[in-house]
């Protein structure tokens, strides 16, 4: 489900702007990973782990947030929470909402 909202996403970035959109994932040779990085003309404008609960924070987003340049990751969950944490870059919120505030679909 994220992942066809992510590259609608992309689609219409590339109809309605012309920007060149990519959807791929982040992964190091410690098979650290996060689920989908959303990139504009070739650079990262966030990133986004998919998790079912609320319980913490994906370990493998805080550690690319802490050692990339990306503007902004997002974890989406299942669950009500919401909540930001700003000196990593990271807001973890429900699914529904993450698609009508950020994706605005």
């Amino acid at each position: 489900m994220v992942a066809s909202n992510l590259l609608k996403y992309c689609h219409f970035q590339e109809d309605t702007l012309g920007d060149s959109m990519e959807l791929c994932f982040l992964r190091d040779n410690l098979k650290r990973e996060v689920d989908f990085v959303v990139l504009r003309d070739n650079v990262p404008i966030f990133a986004v782990e998919c998790k079912t609960g609320t319980k913490s924070l994906s370990k493998h987003l805080a550690y690319f947030a802490e050692r990339t340049d990306i503007p902004c990751f997002y974890q989406v969950h299942t669950g009500q929470d919401d909540y930001e944490i700003a000196d990593l870059r990271v807001r973890v919120l429900p699914f529904t909402r993450f698609t009508e505030e950020v994706l605005q679909v």
